[in-house]
This record gives C-alpha cells, sequence and structure tokens, in this order.
C-alpha cells in the first residue's frame, strides 16, 4: 500500500479494523545515526527507573500524607510502611539527597 493508504473494513475475532499506513520503512538494520537516539533513550530509562522509584519510596516516606477513610492509597509503596497523620516539622539540611545521575 501506498504512504496513507486505508485498507477495507477487516473482520476479526474481536471485531472489526480499518488500517491506515503513515509511513514506510527500510526493511533490514537501520544505520546507527538513525536509531542511536532512540538506544539512549532506552539505555538512560533502564538505568534511571530503578533509582528514581526508589527516590520517590523514599519521598513518600518522608511525606506528611494523611488518606481518609473511605480513599485508596494509590501511590503506597509495595512493602512499606503505613502513612499516618503527624504533625509537620521542618526540613533539616541533612535529609535533603540528591538523585544521582545514572550511569549510561
Amino acid at each position: 500500500m501506498d504512504k496513507n493508504g486505508i485498507t477495507d473494513v477487516i473482520q476479526t475475532k474481536t471485531g472489526f479494523e480499518i488500517l491506515k499506513v503513515l509511513n514506510h520503512f527500510d526493511a533490514g538494520l537501520q544505520p546507527l545515526d538513525k536509531v542511536e537516539g532512540e538506544i539512549t533513550n532506552r539505555l538512560y530509562s533502564q538505568k534511571m527507573e530503578p533509582a528514581l522509584r526508589t527516590y520517590l519510596a523514599e519521598l513518600r516516606e518522608e511525606s506528611y500524607v494523611l488518606v481518609k477513610p473511605g480513599f485508596t492509597d494509590s501511590a503506597a509503596v509495595a512493602g512499606g510502611t503505613v502513612i499516618q497523620e503527624v504533625a509537620p516539622t521542618p526540613d533539616s539540611p541533612k535529609k535533603k539527597k540528591k538523585l544521582p545521575a545514572p550511569k549510561v
């Protein structure tokens, strides 16, 4: 099919589909300069996600959040502590931590 071409209605087991060709890509391996950005982003995400989860879990534990009865704590950390209401206190300079940069 040509670019922007639309198929006829196709019946499937789950219903009907109509397909549209948005782009054509060359077959085989792509040159590195075309895919280098995507590769970098994927590697960065793989390294960054665990560090970010750890940092967010730490922030969550140090937060002053009260989940009222009848509501679900959808951002709770798995296996984490139950958040209880406490009186707020000012942060000490020792508590502030920077998120380490991931190694790519």
